[in-house]
């Protein structure tokens, strides 16, 4: 069975996941060694990804950077970009207060650290039917500033996107279909490397619940430091445990809980450039 490489952020952003599986896939072609990225949900905003959001105006389809990025560096051809990242979401920030009264502005700081609040766009591609969708969360359209909003209502009727409620969109990622799908793409990543480097998403353990299934090895990266699981097997035991089973599957319990095998140093850039990052051992080549 060809190994799947799990790299799990410690903070809710800027761990360096992307990062980090970019530079062991560089790593790994060192090595003769061709690693297909896997990036089953990702989120970016329309103001500090306007870049992305400009590709996805020309493409006719949503992606972000990282996307753009495991697309760029695996070679990949554009339909196979959206095989490697079946669920993408399109995010915005909230319209700013026309009351600065401190009640007013705290209300608006602590929906800015809500990502449902500024979800407005979802593309969900079935790597099963190869068909490319997108959706539109209209109730939260009002929540951002107008011309952030008129962009998107633009994309949103190019790309024919569907108006649903955000929570129908939650319910569905949540659901045993989502998980079939998503491991569906997962086959095919599969099939066109040597293995998987899968990233998760936010701080979350896993970007969906049937992968653990499939992880041989678990990283959990921070800025500067990676936990390495290289047994699997006490991964999924500790995920299963009562301890962990009853919590949200968050990076922080995980690591808190089991003790990884062992800790990396990471570079600052490119983690692993001036590394001796063991890749061949974490990805059971040696």
């Amino acid at each position: 069975m060809k190994p799947v490489v799990l790299i799990s952020g410690l903070l809710p952003y800027d761990s360096g996941k992307t990062s980090l599986a970019l530079s062991m896939m560089r790593k790994g072609k060192e090595s003769g060694i061709k690693l297909s990225p896997f990036k089953p949900v990702s989120a970016h905003s329309i103001f500090t990804q306007l870049h992305s959001f400009e590709e996805s105006e020309k493409r006719g389809y949503l992606i972000g950077n990282d996307a753009l990025e495991y697309e760029k560096e695996a070679g990949l051809k554009r339909e196979r970009t959206l095989f490697a990242n079946p669920v993408d979401l399109l995010l915005s920030p909230l319209d700013p207060p026309t009351k600065t009264s401190e009640e007013a502005l705290g209300d608006y700081m602590e929906g800015m650290e809500n990502q449902l609040l500024m979800a407005a766009l979802m593309r969900f591609t079935s790597c099963v039917k190869g068909e490319t969708h997108h959706y539109l969360f209209e109730e939260n359209m009002k929540r951002f500033p107008k011309n952030f909003r008129k962009r998107i209502e633009s994309f949103a009727e190019s790309v024919r996107a569907e108006k649903i409620e955000l929570r129908d969109a939650l319910n569905f990622l949540g659901s045993r279909r989502a998980d079939e799908e998503l491991d569906s793409c997962l086959e095919i990543a599969i099939e066109n490397g040597d293995g998987v480097i899968a990233e998760s998403f936010s701080d979350s353990l896993y970007p969906y619940s049937g992968i653990i299934r499939k992880v041989s090895s678990l990283v959990i990266v921070a800025p500067g430091k990676a936990y390495v699981y290289l047994n699997a097997e006490n991964v999924r035991r500790a995920v299963l445990s009562p301890a962990l089973s009853s919590k949200a599957p968050r990076s922080i319990y995980f690591l808190s809980h089991l003790k990884p095998d062992y800790e990396e140093e990471l570079e600052l850039g490119d983690p692993l450039k001036e590394n001796s990052f063991p890749i061949g051992m974490i990805i059971g080549k040696v």
